[in-house]
């Protein structure tokens, strides 16, 4: 569910709201097993559109590891997107639209096992 708040209280899997602006911030957390999803978001959207945008990051790779971030409206994957141990230098950051009542979930998968990562949101609520 959503939260209504007018201060940030730390990292969690929920969308918080503040007037027409809203964000989630999944907070550090180390990846399960290898070939494993782990959800680091996953909320309910009010019932107005949200355009925003997402992004995740991570502590380190091994030049062999990859990465996969993958985004699900209602549990049908909608974006998908791999990093490679190579390409280290690079943002992964996708612009999106998000239809009302949605619920939205982000996981992230590595081809290691005890790897450090966060996935955000920031977006805009209209209507």
């Amino acid at each position: 569910m959503s939260k209504k708040m007018t201060t940030f209280i730390g990292g969690s899997q929920t969308l918080n709201i503040v007037d027409k602006h809203c964000y989630a911030y999944s907070g550090i957390a180390v990846s399960g097993s290898a070939g494993a999803e782990k959800t680091y978001l996953l909320y309910q959207t009010p019932d107005k559109v949200i355009t925003g945008a997402f992004d995740w990051g991570y502590s380190a790779l091994n030049n062999n590891e990859n990465s996969t971030m993958r985004i699900y409206f209602n549990n049908v994957q909608v974006f998908q997107i791999e990093k490679e141990g190579s390409e280290l230098n690079y943002n992964i950051y996708t612009d999106i639209v998000i239809p009302p009542n949605t619920e939205v979930k982000v996981t992230i998968e590595s081809t290691d096992t005890g790897d450090s990562y966060l996935a955000k949101f920031t977006g805009r609520i209209y209507g």
